[in-house]
């Protein structure tokens, strides 16, 4: 048996997830082989990771997809957002002050799920440069991304405004999204009146950016609607 063979679907798999990007194929097969490596599978609908729990690892999103539930703090409006590629779920959540989880994490279709606790990551990154550098550099983009939207400025420009309240909530820029909330009360997120609002999000319905329907806003691809910003 070839076992060079063998090696190559856990090397391409491994080596297209974030923290396991830059290793050798023999440093993945060392950390296969001395690694609590823990798969799951789970069924359409099932929770992956619930809001609220103890961070104590990481979960890598190998196959499928997941649907994410992301709530404000006074649960009057929230997120819904479907991930369908490579990630890593909240891994900033696993250090801190907080270290829980706040987003709901359910899965639209079977998904395949590797979990790495906390003390093995650990003794990866003190094992491993490579590692160590992934896990620091994907802590660090989290923190520096969210200080820079902090301090962007804005241009007041109204289907900006709109695309910034969502796209500051997400998990991930792109993708397939819907804001659930009451006209009322993004109004008063947004500081405008609620016949403005009406009006803007009606524009963006014509032009195919988003779908309304009673307290909601669909956005098939936040993508488009960043594009659409940018060329108006």
């Amino acid at each position: 048996i070839n076992k060079k063979n063998n090696t190559m679907p856990f090397y391409h798999t491994f080596s297209n997830l974030p923290l396991f990007q830059g290793l050798t194929e023999a440093e993945l097969v060392t950390i296969a082989g001395n690694t609590r490596l823990e798969f799951k599978t789970i069924s359409a609908g099932e929770t992956v990771v619930e809001e609220g729990n103890k961070c104590e690892g990481m979960h890598f999103l190998l196959k499928g997809t997941l649907r994410v539930e992301s709530y404000s703090h006074n649960h009057k409006y929230h997120i819904t957002e479907l991930i369908s590629h490579n990630i890593v779920l909240q891994p900033e959540r696993m250090f801190g002050l907080r270290p829980l989880y706040t987003r709901l994490f359910i899965a639209e279709s079977e998904c395949r799920i590797l979990i790495l606790k906390k003390e093995d990551i650990m003794r990866l990154s003190s094992d491993f440069m490579v590692f160590r550098i992934n896990l620091i550099n994907i802590i660090s983009a989290k923190a520096q991304k969210v200080e820079d939207k902090l301090w962007f400025q804005r241009s007041g420009y109204l289907p900006e405004e709109i695309y910034s309240f969502i796209e500051l909530r997400c998990i991930y820029p792109a993708g397939y999204k819907i804001l659930h909330i009451r006209m009322k009360d993004l109004a008063n997120e947004l500081n405008m009146t609620r016949q403005t609002l009406s009006k803007r999000l009606k524009c963006l319905q014509n032009d195919g950016i988003v779908s309304l329907r009673r307290n909601t806003i669909e956005i098939p691809r936040l993508e488009d609607f960043y594009k659409y910003i940018q060329h108006s």
